[in-house]
């Protein structure tokens, strides 16, 4: 890598990092309604029969090009921090603040849900299965507790022992 691309990159990581930080107050301005009214008129839309299949936040174009980004992004800078940080200490912190805002807009993501839809189960989930392998529905939130616990799993042999460079 040169230094252009280097610098490049440390600034399209800080924008996207700013980016993602603003992702959880995006998503509580688009549900700043009564969770009673999200669950009797917006939730059943969300849901066969009012839609061919149960929606999902997978489902969303942008969302899915965010999620693929992040991974080609691990795939081309997923040493430990140290190790990045040892190569470029500026390309270490802005890719800590990238998974960090990530990590954050996960967990809001999971505070959203309970306060909209409480314990019911989710629209969208797949099989789960319990860790001696027995089938289970899962909460929208018990759903997302899991996508944010694989995440913040994934993340932290990258952002070392303190969270940070």
């Amino acid at each position: 890598m040169t230094a252009g691309d280097e610098g490049a990159a440390v600034g399209r990581l800080e924008a996207a990092a700013r980016l993602v930080a603003g992702f959880p107050a995006a998503a509580a301005y688009a549900s700043a309604m009564p969770p009673e009214h999200y669950r009797l008129r917006i939730r059943p839309g969300m849901e066969p029969p009012a839609s061919r299949r149960a929606l999902s936040g997978r489902m969303h174009h942008s969302y899915r090009l965010y999620r693929r980004s992040v991974e080609e992004l691990l795939e081309r800078l997923g040493e430990p921090c140290r190790v990045l940080a040892g190569r470029s200490a500026a390309l270490a912190a802005a890719r800590t603040a990238l998974l960090q805002a990530d990590l954050v807009d996960a967990e809001r993501h999971v505070a959203l849900a309970f306060a909209m839809v409480g314990t019911r189960r989710s629209l969208a989930q797949g099989q789960a299965r319990s860790d001696d392998g027995v089938p289970c529905v899962l909460s929208a939130v018990g759903e997302l507790r899991v996508i944010s616990r694989r995440r913040a799993d994934a993340y932290a042999p990258l952002l070392g022992a303190a969270g940070g460079v």
